[in-house]
């Protein structure tokens, strides 16, 4: 049984709170409590509270002494006592400085993950931050606002959880503190990665790398090497996630971080595992093991254990297989009766103060039938009449506290059974709703196979147009943006084209569209663009006339003939225009102003004819990346950034143009939705 070294505690909560010529008493009572065991110092301090909120009533002495209790708890790492003396603290809001408040509340909110769930712990948080923003504390704003996110990261709630993290990043901005404005943007990071927005997730990874290097933050490297580690592993690109587990290695090993370093070759063991090495796999799952050990982190030891009986068993080495096993079962019964023992720790607990509440009451009550008593002694018979009725009283008043004590235990009963059931219904709801989901995402992903089949190849288009890229970013798995290509004999037709919707609706109007291009081409007898975007209209307006509501979907388009021999170039378009870009000057075609599909008063498609020069570069494009909302004041890019973007992005080698694009695009949308399918295709002549 342990023993506290009072002296010490003592010696650092004088320095914290002072002992002044009033608290002589307190002074004493830290004395007599030196060489108390852990396990019976906070019934004597509790014993010391219940008396002072009998005999004292004073509230300040009694505010002292509970601080006195958290100190203690702190230090010996109580999470009961802890949880307790913040209780009874939070009573007594005038006796506390804003701070000291805010930071009861968040501890308290803290502990109650495990007591009272998550929304107990908003609740307390979310106070918390009123304090804050009360006397307008950026730093503890900060705090809170950070916590609140992922606390709503572990809940799975992925919109509000990136919403206070954004709010904590803002408030790290303004402070100009680097460090906090990394972990941001790892826990960002980290928000990504668990919804598998992997491009995201890098991006923000990769911004917290950059600002850890400024201030040399080793713990932060360390982190988003090990988060950028296992993204890889999702992407079952398990070599370039070793090389960023191994930076995120050295990382620990620099700033001496063990508990990272477990979780960093748990994670190298899990990747060899994956290769099959499973020699490599069981030396790094030992490191993980042997540092967990070192460090008592049991629940870690379980997940270690369970992984070294795996990999003996995939060697076909039953003997050790079993033997960890044996540990995992060992430790795991440990860890059940310790949970076990805590839960009867805390409901003693829990019964113990309310049955201290019961006798303050009942001293209280003692004590005024005392006074009653000898007050009565002076008086006459009468009034000793009326000290019988008021004793009635009070074994009424008693027998109320009783019968009110034992309905909250059986209301805490019952809800706790009620709690109980309702877990139960909501994992199972969970479960049939995972089903369900990976029943739409399978078959959604089918529909990707389906539209990627329509799309011509890389091959095809390097061999028609050697000198040319597409960047397609779809806005969700399927997409209605297409871009599309046929050759002619000399010839080369090909399209950007922008369906409306996206998503599932955008992808099924898009195969209609898709298919309707390709019979007017196959079907017609030219390939005049105009003609070919007149015939693709009737046969969308065709085949969308089929159901008795009007249907107005349709696509805009912008459609291109290149004859190779005479460098001509027909084009037409539907809404989008062709964008020319010669000795660095941007020149518009503009398109006629009508979809391909149902619209009041159609008009013939215009053709226009341009002669085209040696290094010309052609664009087209859908409205995606000019109607993409980012930047620092959140505005759409607008189609005029766009076209001074491609007058820079044209003198900078074709091979590399779709990459400048994407990073432009990426860094602009930053932490903001996608809105649309973005479609871009690029020709040098």
């Amino acid at each position: 049984m342990r023993r506290i070294n009072l002296s010490i505690l003592l010696f650092f909560f004088s320095l914290t709170y002072g002992i002044n010529a009033q608290e002589v008493s307190l002074k004493d009572f830290k004395i007599s409590l030196r060489n108390s065991s852990s396990d019976s110092v906070f019934k004597t301090i509790d014993e010391r509270l219940l008396k002072l909120k009998v005999e004292v009533l004073n509230d300040s002495v009694i505010v002292q002494n509970l601080k006195f209790k958290l100190y203690v708890a702190d230090s010996l790492n109580s999470k009961m006592a802890k949880h307790f003396a913040l209780i009874e603290l939070l009573k007594y809001p005038n006796y506390s400085t804003q701070k000291e408040y805010f930071y009861y509340l968040m501890k308290e909110g803290d502990i109650q993950i495990n007591i009272g769930g998550l929304n107990v712990t908003m609740d307390y948080h979310f106070k918390a931050a009123g304090i804050a923003e009360s006397f307008k504390n950026d730093t503890l704003l900060f705090k809170v606002y950070k916590r609140i996110g992922v606390n709503y990261m572990k809940s799975d709630d992925f919109s509000l959880s990136l919403k206070y993290l954004l709010k904590a990043k803002i408030i790290a901005v303004n402070l100009k503190d680097l460090q906090k404005e990394a972990s941001c943007y790892m826990s960002i990071g980290n928000n990504y990665k668990d919804k598998l927005m992997f491009e995201r997730a890098m991006f923000n990874y990769n911004k917290s790398i950059e600002l850890s290097k400024k201030i040399d933050w080793e713990r932060g490297l360390a982190g988003n090497y090990n988060n950028i580690g296992n993204v890889y592993r999702k992407k079952k690109e398990f070599n370039t996630s070793l090389k960023y587990l191994f930076l995120a290695e050295n990382m620990n090993i620099k700033s001496g971080n063990k508990e990272w370093l477990s979780y960093n070759y748990n994670n190298i063991g899990n990747i060899y595992e994956d290769k099959e090495n499973y020699q490599l796999a069981l030396k790094y799952f030992k490191k993980s093991q042997k540092i967990k050990e070192n460090l008592n982190d049991k629940y870690g030891q379980l997940a270690s254990l369970e992984n070294i009986s795996m990999t003996y068993g995939k060697l076909k080495d039953y003997k050790n297989a079993f033997k960890y096993l044996q540990d995992f079962i060992l430790l795991n019964d440990n860890l059940i009766k310790k949970s076990k023992l805590n839960l009867i720790v805390e409901i003693e607990a829990k019964f113990e103060n309310e049955k201290n509440k019961v006798e303050i009451n009942k001293l209280k009550a003692e004590q005024n039938l005392q006074d009653i008593v000898i007050e009565g002694q002076k008086r006459d018979l009468l009034f000793q009449e009326k000290i019988r009725y008021k004793e009635m009283n009070l074994r009424i008043a008693f027998g109320v506290i009783l019968l009110s004590l034992l309905s909250i235990v059986f209301i805490f009963w019952k809800n706790a059974k009620q709690r109980k059931k309702f877990l139960i219904e909501i994992t199972e709801s969970k479960k049939v709703l995972n089903i369900k989901n990976k029943g739409i995402t399978d078959s959604i992903n089918y529909a990707k196979r389906i539209q990627n089949a329509i799309l011509p190849s890389t091959a095809l288009i390097k061999s028609n147009l050697s000198k040319s890229f597409i960047m397609y970013i779809p806005k969700d798995i399927v997409a209605g943006d297409f871009y599309w290509m046929k050759k002619i004999n000399q010839t080369v037709l090909f399209a950007v084209a922008d369906c409306t919707g996206h998503g599932v609706p955008g992808a099924l109007v898009s195969v209609v569209c898709n298919n309707a291009l390709n019979t007017a081409v196959d079907q017609g007898d030219s390939i005049e663009p105009g003609l070919i975007l007149d015939k693709t209209t009737a046969i969308v307006q065709h085949q969308f006339s089929k159901t008795d509501e009007l249907v107005r979907d349709g696509m805009d388009i912008a459609l291109c003939a290149l004859d190779m021999n005479s460098m001509k170039l027909n084009y037409s378009g539907a809404n989008n225009p062709l964008w020319l870009v010669r000795k660095g000057e941007l020149t518009e075609y503009k398109a006629t102003r009508q979809p391909v599909g149902n619209y009041e008063n159609l008009v013939d498609f215009e053709t226009n004819e341009i002669q085209l020069l040696k290094g010309d570069m052609i664009y087209l494009s859908t409205d995606g990346f000019s109607d993409q909302f980012g930047g620092d004041k959140g505005k759409k890019f607008m189609k005029k950034n766009v076209k001074d973007l491609l007058v820079v992005v044209s003198k900078i080698p074709i091979d590399k143009q779709e990459e400048k694009l994407r990073e432009v695009f990426n860094e602009w949308l930053s932490d903001y939705d996608q809105v649309d399918d973005v479609c871009v295709m690029g020709i040098q002549i």
